[in-house]
């Protein structure tokens, strides 16, 4: 799904992003397997590729358009993706899907974000209850 969203990102930082988020569930699968060594080899190797590719992102883009200019046009994609070989509907609905990031913000917000509000609402209704019983039980009047 990280491979899908990140193929959709326009820009490259975001891109990069879920390339990342692709390599760490693969780090998770070799941690899960129990080849530890492979995957603490893994997590170096990425960081330094990583880091590098985010240091080099601005001006790859630059280059890039550079090089475009030079040969007058644009530059052929190159490899053979999945994506090619399904339908143009399925590659619509594919690309929509990855778009919106698998409508996990939406997710997040209904089971991470709403129950958080709705506890601090009615945390906040009670304090509010509490403080006004607390302060009716006081007594009132010019000694007081």
């Amino acid at each position: 799904m990280a491979t899908s969203i990140g193929r959709a990102q326009t820009d490259i930082k975001s891109a990069l992003a879920f390339a990342t988020l692709t390599q760490v569930s693969l780090i998770l699968v070799e941690v899960g397997l129990g080849l530890y060594w492979l995957a603490i080899a893994h997590t170096v190797g990425h960081a330094c590729v990583r880091s590098l590719q985010f240091l080099r992102a601005p001006t790859l883009l630059h280059d890039f358009h550079n090089v475009e200019n030079a040969v007058g046009g644009h530059l052929a994609h190159t490899g053979v993706h999945y994506e090619r070989a399904l339908r143009p509907a399925v590659q619509g609905t594919l690309y929509r899907f990855a778009l919106e990031r698998a409508h996990l913000d939406a997710l997040l917000d209904r089971i991470v974000v709403r129950p958080f509000l709705d506890l601090f609402r009615a945390a906040d209704r009670f304090e509010t209850r509490l403080a006004e019983r607390i302060e009716g039980a006081r007594p009132e009047g010019p000694g007081a």
